[in-house]
Parts: structure tokens; C-alpha cells; sequence
């Protein structure tokens, strides 16, 4: 027997990506469960989730701009993926010359000039993961993404368990 069921995902937390619903695969018969694990060939199944504008080929994730006024500063960007600039770490810029630089923002506000940041925000994109208990994290070991689109992700997995 096969067992799929679509559920409500337990696992997903604020601002770790996951937005699809838990998808549990499970084999079987007679009431025991057979562990599917460490297959030469993997099964390949589909994940739907709701349509996401954002995973669409081509969309524009856009930049975003901050300033550190000191090192202690920690920025947020409201990327569609979470997105921070740690203010107390240099930066190394190489110029058009070729020549580098390198930037840091102040030890202290109001101790030098302060330092803009653009970032660039990072896309979106689909993963076959799987809920790991030994780490309490997703995985995506011994998972493929075979294709997606902004209303889900085709996945290659050489076991089954909660994804």
C-alpha cells in the first residue's frame, strides 16, 4: 500500500521558506510501515503549493539600501527571502581599476562617516526537503529538484519520510 497525505506543515517557522504543506509518503501494508531509504533509483513525485508570483522564471527579486552607523548594527532587508548585512564584518571592493578597498562602518555612531549598503535580494527558489529529526532542520539530502514552477516542485528522492 501507498500512503500519501497532505497536511498542515508543523515544521515551517517564520522566515525559514518553507510555504508548501507537509507532504507525508509512506509504504506499506497490513498496518506496519516499510522505511524507504538509500534506493539506487529514486521516486519522483510532485509537491503543489499555492502559486507564488515570486518563483515565476524571470521575476525580479529587486535591491534593497541600508546604512551602519556603527558595527554593533545587524540590518534587516525585507527581501522575499531573509535577508540581513552583519555591519561589523569589512568589506573588500574591488574598484574599476582593479584596484581594492576595503570599508568598514564606524566602531561607534557618530564616529565616522556611516556606511551605505545596497544588497541585492536573493530569489526564491523551490527545494525538495525533508523534515530531519535527528537535527530538528530541513534537509535536502539525497533530494533532487527534476523541475519547478510558482505552483510547485517535481522531486527525485532516494527515500520517504515528511516532506
Amino acid at each position: 500500500d501507498v500512503k500519501v497525505a497532505r497536511l498542515k506543515n508543523v515544521y515551517a517557522s517564520e522566515g525559514d521558506g518553507a510555504i508548501s504543506d507537509l507532504l507525508q509518503i509512506e509504504l506499506g501494508g497490513e498496518g506496519a510501515t516499510v522505511k524507504v531509504d538509500n534506493l539506487a533509483e529514486p521516486i519522483v513525485f510532485d509537491i503543489p503549493f499555492d502559486y507564488d508570483p515570486t518563483l515565476e522564471a524571470g521575476y525580479d527579486p529587486g535591491i534593497r539600501t541600508g546604512t551602519c552607523y556603527n558595527r554593533s548594527q545587524v540590518l534587516s532587508f525585507d527581501c522575499d527571502v531573509p535577508t540581513t548585512f552583519d555591519c561589523g564584518e569589512s568589506r573588500e571592493v574591488t574598484l574599476p581599476d582593479g584596484s581594492t578597498m576595503t570599508f568598514e562602518a564606524p566602531v561607534y555612531s557618530g564616529d565616522g562617516v556611516p556606511l551605505d549598503v545596497t544588497v541585492t535580494c536573493p530569489a526564491k527558489t523551490a527545494a525538495c526537503s525533508f523534515w530531519d529529526n535527528a537535527t530538528s532542520s530541513w534537509s535536502s539530502d539525497g533530494c533532487a529538484v527534476v523541475a519547478s514552477t510558482a505552483s510547485g516542485v517535481t522531486c527525485a528522492c532516494t527515500h520517504l519520510t515528511d516532506f
